[in-house]
């Protein structure tokens, strides 16, 4: 059996201790303080959510950030736990799986049809704003891709229970045209032009399309 390297022993004792909370580059809006001097402006949202994250000192606790659970962390989480438990067969990974797990559930967005997890934190871009805990695709098609895997991995079927909605989020929420036969989503351009800016992107941008398919063959084709 592979050992783990001394620094990963390392992360993940220090992710334990924490209690899976912790910063988000993007948080800045976390902050009630700049959240009250953004004055509900698109531009100042911006600037401060840049400005937070790339100043080179964490200022986070100076302006009343709370370390907190990020659902798309734990949904990597999760999905490293259950990688670990493959490779490993070590219970102790059982464990963190279901606290992972129970985390989720308790995350879950409260304002779409079956599953769906946002972020912690209001987050705004050049073309919308977004509050904290509004069901995204992206989010929940990381966390259903790592629910799928867990259930996969280790039988676990509450996984597989928490993953299936998600189909319902996506198939009745997002923005689509349907024409006799055939369903189109219709997506805004910004994915594409991130896409362009930063091309690793596309690494998470297929999670979408692969969850996609993982949930159609457990819903429709078996």
């Amino acid at each position: 059996m592979m050992q783990k390297s001394p620094d990963l022993l390392r992360l993940q004792s220090w992710i334990e201790a924490e209690g899976f909370r912790g910063y988000d580059p993007y948080d800045a809006l976390n902050s009630p303080l700049l959240s009250s001097l953004s004055l509900g402006n698109k531009f100042l949202r911006i600037a401060f959510i840049q400005l937070l994250k790339r100043l080179p000192v964490n200022s986070r606790p100076f302006l009343l950030v709370k370390k907190d659970y990020n659902p798309k962390g734990l949904g990597l989480l999760l999905w490293g736990y259950a990688k670990l438990y493959a490779r490993e067969k070590d219970s102790g990974y059982l464990e963190q799986i279901d606290k992972l797990l129970e985390l989720l559930e308790g995350l879950k967005s409260h304002d779409c049809s079956g599953n769906g997890w946002g972020y912690n934190f209001d987050w705004q871009s050049r073309a919308f704003f977004v509050p904290k805990f509004t069901a995204t695709v992206v989010n929940s098609a990381f966390i259903g891709h790592a629910l799928l895997d867990t259930w996969g991995i280790t039988g676990n079927m509450r996984a597989l229970e928490m993953a299936l909605p998600i189909g319902d989020f996506i198939l009745r929420d997002l923005n689509r045209h349907e024409e006799d036969d055939a369903v189109c989503f219709r997506v805004g351009l910004e994915w594409f032009y991130r896409l362009i800016t930063d091309p690793k992107r596309i690494r998470r941008q297929i999670v979408l399309p692969v969850f996609a398919w993982m949930v159609i063959k457990e819903k429709f084709l078996k």
